[in-house]
């Protein structure tokens, strides 16, 4: 049971809190930090708290039965930021070395924002925006892509078209979680 005062407390923390890491961010973008992906400018906190917020965010939405739109861009810069955090993993050789991976995002005005070549190699993966032929080619609304990313869709889910070796998408999936 807690009383009145810790509630406050609990209660004051969860709404400051929030504005901890951008004020410590505002004071020095530039300043190198520490991450998992070795150091990096502060400013990467602030993009990976906003995508991990954005998944939790759905994570509640899909707890409570209702709608959880996340924005054609937003959703894009979700899918680079992950492809970042993979690639910066060594362990992460999925696809197989050689194999290739074209997620597309179907949303009007994406460009080249919109879709990412993913290469299997011997000590990871590599990735770049653009279009071009792979092994598997995986197309949707960006958010959807995102979502199926981040398992909270299915990757077999009607809005998305697996086109080519469908294996390696489903030992993507298998392989990649957070």
């Amino acid at each position: 049971m807690h009383d009145a005062n810790s509630l406050g407390t609990t209660s004051r923390w969860l709404q400051e809190s929030p504005r901890l890491p951008l004020e410590a961010v505002a004071a020095d973008p530039d300043a190198p930090v520490w991450t998992g992906t070795g150091l990096q400018p502060a400013r990467w906190w602030v993009r990976r708290l906003l995508h991990e917020s954005v998944v939790h965010r759905v994570d509640a939405a899909l707890a409570l039965g209702v709608d959880h739109p996340i924005e054609p861009a937003l959703a894009a810069d979700g899918i680079a930021e992950w492809l970042g955090l993979l690639a910066a993993r060594p362990d992460t050789a999925v696809p197989r070395e050689g194999a290739t991976m074209h997620l597309h995002a179907t949303d009007e005005g994406l460009g080249a924002a919109g879709e990412w070549m993913i290469r299997g190699g011997a000590s990871g993966i590599g990735w770049e925006q653009g279009h071009g032929t792979s092994d598997v080619a995986v197309r949707g609304a960006a958010a959807d892509l995102f979502l199926a990313l981040m398992r909270r869709i299915p990757g077999d889910d009607d809005r998305l078209v697996v086109a080519g070796e469908r294996e390696h998408w489903t030992t993507w999936l298998a392989n990649t979680a957070f």
